[in-house]
């Protein structure tokens, strides 16, 4: 949950399709300009969250990435972007079915295939990856925080 000393930066709900993370990530980059963040950690922010949201796309709403010119999306995700004393704080939430956190592990780097690394990433770059719980509602909240550097 948000606090009262939370400065809300953005809050953005979009269908969950591929065609909109450029957007999402362009949002993200605005976000750390806005927080003063450096290039290599506003990087690092725009790879983690544009990872957390194909995540939403392909596991919450099961689209595999295809074209989405006229695809109807199969739901919504919403990104809440909000600087909370020297931290950068995103809250990731969609309204697919509920997960279970311990069945989303990073995937051993030796395994080698392709896909599955996005966990990795997220992992890497942020300081503290949970699931909120959200009660009865439907869906999930994935909250990433950072340090601002």
């Amino acid at each position: 949950a948000l606090s009262s000393t939370d400065e809300m930066i953005a809050s953005i709900t979009v269908p969950a399709l591929s065609n909109r993370l450029r957007m999402l990530r362009t949002l993200v980059k605005e976000a750390c300009t806005i927080l003063k963040c450096s290039e290599t950690c506003t990087e690092d922010l725009v790879l983690a969250v544009d990872e957390a949201c194909q995540n939403v796309i392909r596991h919450a709403y099961g689209q595999k990435g295809q074209s989405d010119s006229g695809q109807k999306p199969a739901g919504e995700m919403v990104l809440t972007i909000v600087h909370r004393t020297g931290s950068i704080v995103f809250q990731l939430r969609d309204f697919g079915p509920t997960v279970d956190p311990e069945t989303i592990k990073p995937r051993d780097l030796d395994d080698l295939r392709p896909g599955g690394l996005g966990c990795h990433f997220i992992h890497t770059i942020m300081e503290d990856v949970a699931f909120l719980d959200i009660g009865e509602e439907k869906g999930n909240i994935l909250q990433m925080i950072k340090t601002i550097e």
